[in-house]
């Protein structure tokens, strides 16, 4: 939406948790420093295929990370915590890379 909040869309495949979709916000906090890095807090309710323990397919995720921006999307650094659901209790560390359309880049 804007150059500090975004939606997000996902689909993943994994051993562990098969087909998985999902969707989520992510909100950025610039630093205050020269480089344009920013302190980047998510949240993202997931789908699994996979059948699971508890029987419920979903999971609520938390991703504190970092953000660091490039010329038209953004490497980005997460620890993702299960904190409801299927995954509940596991903690995933995360590297990507986000493309922007439409001129959201910082």
């Amino acid at each position: 939406f804007t150059e500090y909040l975004n939606l997000q869309v996902d689909l993943s495949y994994a051993t562990s948790t098969k087909l998985a979709i999902g969707g989520g916000a992510r909100l950025y906090v610039p630093l205050p420093i020269p480089w344009p890095w920013s302190l980047t807090g998510g949240t993202r309710l997931q789908y699994n295929s996979a059948p699971t323990t508890s029987g419920v397919p979903l999971t609520f995720i938390v991703s504190p990370g970092l953000s660091i921006f490039t010329g038209g999307g953004s490497i980005d650094l997460f620890v993702d915590y299960a904190a409801v659901g299927a995954q509940l209790g596991t903690t995933t560390f995360t590297i990507g890379w986000t493309s922007y359309f439409g001129g959201g880049a910082r």
